[in-house]
């Protein structure tokens, strides 16, 4: 008996191949099939799948890119305030450059956070002034130690020291990688 890669190829060749698949077949396939059908139907559907697969990782890039972006800007907008703060309790002023940087970033902050920590830096800013006229009255009175306006310097340095805590309280769930807001 010859073996079928022997076989010479006639007529019946095609019969005697459609007969060893229909053997060997797929319960749920056509007799008929051949597997190159089968897998030229495949082919789009893997494809497709491996496009969607790229399109959610972009997406899920995108957004992650985006919310780095936002924390960063949310993070110099902090800074700035905190820095101020540190200035306002240390050198019983925050000096003129701090407190024009962190008035110029009080309109990005009331979009960025909010309109809390836009009043926030305004009332830092209030506080501010108050401390510089009290520091006024406090030279101009012989900068006596124990003066009601040595008194009240004091009272808006502490402000300032105490502030540096509620700052960060304040910026810090915007601050959170746990939860984007």
């Amino acid at each position: 008996m010859t073996s079928l890669a022997s076989a010479p190829l006639t007529a019946s060749t095609p019969q005697v191949a459609a007969s060893v698949v229909a053997s060997h077949s797929i319960p749920w396939l056509p007799s008929d099939a051949s597997w190159l059908s089968i897998l030229q139907a495949c082919i789009p559907v893997v494809i497709a799948a491996m496009v969607a697969w790229v399109g959610w990782r972009q997406l899920v890039t995108a957004k992650a890119k985006l919310n780095l972006d936002l924390f960063e800007k949310r993070m110099d907008v902090f800074e700035i305030v905190l820095g101020a703060l540190t200035h306002g309790a240390a050198q019983r002023a925050v000096p003129e450059p701090e407190l024009r940087e962190m008035l110029e970033a009080a309109p990005s902050a009331r979009f960025l956070y909010g309109e809390s920590v836009d009043a926030y830096i305004q009332e830092i800013a209030q506080k501010n002034f108050e401390l510089n006229r009290l520091l006024v009255e406090r030279h101009k009175a012989g900068n006596i130690m124990n003066s009601p306006e040595h008194q009240a310097v004091m009272t808006c340095q502490m402000w300032f020291a105490a502030q540096r805590v509620e700052c960060v309280k304040l910026f810090e769930p915007f601050l959170s990688f746990e939860k984007w807001r």
